[in-house]
């Protein structure tokens, strides 16, 4: 975590979890902590989103700004098919199916 005003590293963590879903909440209170706000907000990419945690940030009074990851229904409007995928797909009114050829 750092602190935008003056840009230094105010709090870190090492993890040998596969990703960060679970890394969110703590980070932010020990960032928090670090600067000795009240409240505060942090910024995350992707790889952090997890529901529970944002709701975690939220009652301890910190506004959680965090990417949402991509699924395929919301990919399938914006995005050309992807490395892996058999079958294009088209969302349509909230109801995924394959595209017709």
């Amino acid at each position: 975590m750092i602190d935008a005003g003056h840009k230094p590293i105010v709090a870190f963590d090492l993890t040998n979890e596969g990703n960060d879903l679970q890394q969110l909440h703590p980070m932010a209170v020990q960032g928090k902590a670090a600067v000795v706000a009240g409240a505060g907000t942090v910024v995350a990419d992707t790889g952090y989103s997890n529901g529970e945690h944002g709701a975690l940030c939220k009652q301890d009074k910190i506004t959680a700004v965090v990417s949402r990851p991509e699924t395929s229904i919301r990919r399938a409007a914006n995005t050309p098919v992807g490395i892996g995928s058999a079958t294009p797909v088209r969302a349509r009114a909230g109801t995924a199916r394959p595209a017709r050829r």
